[in-house]
């Protein structure tokens, strides 16, 4: 079963290590990410920052996207953490059960105020749509449209 799905461009460090696991109750953290899935060190690294209590599997989008598919999944307690929405977008609409994204420390910064990109903006949120997503939460950078669950901040 999926618990959480959180975008956080640091993925593994001490508030989602410590805190963030020990809430869901986790007991496998998936980082999903293409560039990091090829360089062994930081593989290496965040295998080191899981808690104890959790397995850590740092995977590509494709590859979390068929793990998370899985039925055998359903028995475990899976907090899947990503550094980009558009790695979300890709895991939220391939895979059915996420119940809930998370966006916490996200943002590309510029020498500019102009240049950075913002999550969401308040000004821009539509109503709720059938599915029951929450006004506030909703849209993507960019204009990228919306994600077909729940959004949290």
């Amino acid at each position: 079963m999926i618990a959480l799905m959180r975008i956080d461009n640091r993925l593994i460090h001490g508030q989602v290590a410590l805190l963030w696991t020990k809430h869901l109750q986790a007991n496998r953290i998936i980082v999903a990410n293409d560039t990091i899935v090829k360089n062994e060190v930081q593989v290496a690294a965040l295998k080191m920052a899981c808690p104890a209590i959790a397995k850590c599997s740092v995977l590509s989008v494709e590859d979390s996207i068929k793990v998370l598919n899985d039925p055998r999944a359903e028995r475990l307690r899976i907090f899947i953490v990503v550094n980009n929405p558009t790695d979300a977008r890709r895991i939220v609409e391939a895979v059915p059960s996420v119940p809930l994204v998370n966006i916490s420390n996200y943002g590309h910064l510029g020498d500019d105020l102009k240049e950075r990109i913002k999550i969401t903006d308040a000004s821009d949120h539509p109503k709720p749509h059938p599915a029951g997503v929450p006004p506030g939460c909703q849209r993507l950078a960019g204009g990228r449209g919306l994600l077909h669950r729940h959004l949290h901040l």
